[in-house]
């Protein structure tokens, strides 16, 4: 529950800004569970309700960290995202790629992890 109230909250505070096009990528650790499922189903209703695309990405094991990291890279790649919400599959392997984001100046929140990261809700705590 603490996930879906959390992705509620940055997705509303980033509401607060409005832009021409709006457009979050979540980065999910799987989507074949139905706690994952779940919380996907609530991003994209809350990120519908507030006029924001969704893309969601999700590696087929939970323990696939790696495809996260290329996940991340796609989508700073891209440049057609406002913000990402991540759910890392490894609280330290994708330590490098999540400074990445934070290089590329998007807005990002890291959930559902127990590791203490160095971010608390991406960059609006530094």
């Amino acid at each position: 529950m603490f996930v879906v109230t959390f992705g509620v909250f940055f997705v509303q505070q980033y509401a607060l800004n409005p832009t021409p096009h709006r457009s979050f990528a979540y980065i999910t650790k799987t989507t074949n569970n139905e706690y994952h499922r779940v919380v996907v189903r609530g991003a994209a209703t809350q990120t519908k309700k507030e006029n924001i695309s969704l893309s969601v990405y999700a590696p087929e094991l939970e323990s696939d960290y790696l495809s996260q990291s290329k996940f991340i890279d796609t989508v700073i790649s891209s440049g057609n995202f406002n913000g990402i919400i991540i759910a890392p599959n490894h609280s330290t392997n994708l330590l490098q790629s999540i400074d990445k984001i934070e290089q590329a100046g998007i807005n990002f929140v890291v959930v559902d992890t127990p590791k203490k990261w160095p971010w608390k809700f991406g960059q609006w705590d530094k």
